[in-house]
């Protein structure tokens, strides 16, 4: 199922029961706060399994609909759980991952104590304007990261 060996595949997604409520679109955070957190951490933690077990190092919402459609359905809070997982840092944009990081302590001074506060505060109106589409690309930091020591 979704590619991904059945020891590795968290027990939720082996119960049909539980499979359709994690299918079933989000409801408000406010109504039911346990069942909003369960959902996010379910999908996320499966997102990062699919990852590390297929070698995806990349990412968009529309190629994680495929990878997870079943029965004719795709999941229906995928999108939320992705902007879940930027918030926590589980994933982040192609683009960002991709700048080159400082060579010295100087440049990374000036980044942290200049250019980063400036980028961060114009990347976070810009994403408050603009909506992300399915087809923007996202980066498993945490997976690369344990692939990375792993090596």
């Amino acid at each position: 199922m979704f590619s991904i060996p059945e020891e590795k595949l968290p027990e939720c997604f082996k119960n049909d029961l539980r499979l359709n409520v994690l299918y079933a679109p989000l409801r408000s955070k406010s109504v039911n706060p346990s069942d909003w957190n369960s959902k996010i951490t379910s999908w996320s933690q499966l997102i990062n399994i699919y990852s590390s077990c297929n070698k995806v190092y990349k990412f968009s919402l529309d190629s994680l609909r495929i990878a997870f459609h079943q029965n004719g359905r795709s999941p229906s809070c995928l999108k939320e759980v992705i902007q879940e997982m930027v918030k926590s840092g589980d994933i982040e944009l192609l683009d960002i991952f991709l700048q080159e990081k400082p060579k010295s302590w100087k440049e990374w001074a000036t980044n942290v104590l200049i250019s980063s506060p400036i980028s961060w505060s114009l990347n976070k109106m810009k994403s408050m304007v603009t909506n992300l589409d399915n087809t923007t690309l996202y980066v498993p930091v945490k997976i690369l990261e344990q692939e990375g020591d792993f090596y």
